[in-house]
């Protein structure tokens, strides 16, 4: 997943910055819309990265985190990662960035769909308890029903 992001990620900055002005949006929607996206996205990515650690991100063992940003989202850094990849194209203004930006963030919806089945394996009951309790992407913490 790593990879798929990095080349996305990147391939929006540069598409984006290549673009830059390209699409016909309005100053505001850039700053008010764009600027905000990005930012949190970013920071909402890099507070699950430090919460969760680098090892672990990558696929390290540990226990499992139900705390920080884990307590909204079992998967703030994708959370962040979508915004950010959608976010980007609108500061730049570059149509041609929305493609990478869109591409990339499916990938990030689509990547706990193949992380889950491991977490059940690994965490087992205390897994099964946090699905059901912590959406799959944002949200406030729920009793009793699943995604």
């Amino acid at each position: 997943m790593w990879l798929t992001f990095s080349v996305s990620a990147g391939g929006v900055v540069v598409t984006g910055i290549l673009g830059w002005g390209s699409w016909d949006l309005a100053p505001w929607v850039r700053w008010a819309v764009g600027v905000p996206l990005w930012l949190a996205g970013n920071g909402l990515a890099v507070w699950g990265i430090v919460t969760l650690g680098l090892a672990r991100t990558c696929g390290g063992d540990g226990a499992l985190i139900q705390h920080g940003p884990y307590r909204f989202s079992r998967n703030p850094q994708y959370v962040g990662f979508i915004a950010g990849l959608i976010g980007w194209p609108i500061v730049s203004g570059s149509l041609s960035a929305l493609p990478a930006g869109l591409a990339g963030a499916v990938a990030c919806m689509l990547a706990p769909l193949c992380e889950e089945p491991w977490l059940l394996s690994r965490y087992g009951l205390a897994y099964e308890g946090y699905r059901h309790s912590v959406p799959r992407f944002l949200g406030l913490r729920r009793r009793g029903d699943g995604d």
